[in-house]
């Protein structure tokens, strides 16, 4: 079977691999792990890809080289935050994330907070946190970023085919903002029949995703909020409606070509069931 899956990382490893390694080999001939040489070199160039002041390493959300109205997200605000998760479209090879910021005094906190809020070694103002990305990460990320424009570009490309082939389907595609540039981490469509779609395509070798099948409110962790089903419907509905495709830079145009086929075909069957 000709499977698709959701997301191909050893695809875009293989494209830098003996980059990588040497990365993780100097690192390890050094011995610096923690806080190295590596992960100052990141957040320099992390930084100043987003186009801010300061770059601290932590643990964050999604977005990596969007704009809005021609700007860089990540400036509109006193503090933004990314994720480094695998999956996102600048992932590392672990966890990991950062804070960017102009503002010097939030960076110089958000230093001392990652690690252990220490003023000097073992020393310590304040309670802070263990938030340390290793030096691997830092690495990979370096290698990375370097590509994160032309991968971005690709997601694009995709997302455009993806939207052409479903065009006048029943599916509700995702809108293309004309004043943004969007980066495409996600690709979902919306659909009443979404657990019979996903279980077709998984029988079809095609992995897709759902963000998210439970909606906060309603998680038990909230339960004290005392919210009901229905307090949220347009929450509620696209939890139960939403679905990702496949999408990632080296996702052939023959792949989304077979998704959208099934798709459709699966449209025309759900319609004569209806």
């Amino acid at each position: 079977m000709n499977r698709v899956p959701y997301l191909d990382l050893e695809a875009q490893y293989h494209a830098f691999r003996t980059e990588v390694l040497s990365a993780l080999e100097e690192i390890c001939e050094s011995s610096r792990f923690a806080q190295g040489p590596a992960t100052s070199d990141f957040e320099a160039q992390f930084g100043s890809y987003c186009g801010v002041d300061h770059c601290v390493i932590e643990d964050a959300a999604q977005a990596h080289g969007a704009k809005y109205r021609g700007k860089r997200v990540g400036q509109f605000g006193r503090i933004a935050c990314f994720s480094f998760y695998p999956s996102k479209n600048l992932g590392a090879y672990g966890e990991g994330g950062a804070l960017i910021t102009n503002d010097a005094s939030i960076a110089h906190r958000a230093r001392s907070l990652r690690d252990h809020a220490q003023s000097q070694k073992y020393f310590h103002d304040e309670i802070g946190y263990n938030y340390r990305m290793d030096s691997f990460q830092a690495a990979v990320l370096s290698i990375k970023l370097k590509h994160l424009d032309a991968w971005n570009a690709a997601r694009v490309e995709r997302a455009s085919s993806y939207t052409k082939l479903l065009e006048g389907s029943s599916y509700k595609m995702p809108a293309n903002v004309s004043d943004s540039e969007c980066v495409w981490h996600c690709y979902v469509i919306e659909t009443r029949q979404r657990d019979r779609v996903r279980s077709a395509l998984q029988d079809a070798g095609i992995q897709t995703a759902v963000h998210y099948p439970l909606p906060i409110h309603r998680q038990k962790a909230y339960a004290h909020l005392e919210y009901k089903s229905g307090d949220l419907p347009v929450t509620e509905a696209l939890c139960e409606h939403c679905l990702s495709l496949p999408i990632y830079p080296e996702l052939s145009k023959e792949k989304i070509s077979r998704v959208t086929s099934i798709l459709l075909d699966l449209e025309k069957s759900l319609t004569l069931q209806a």
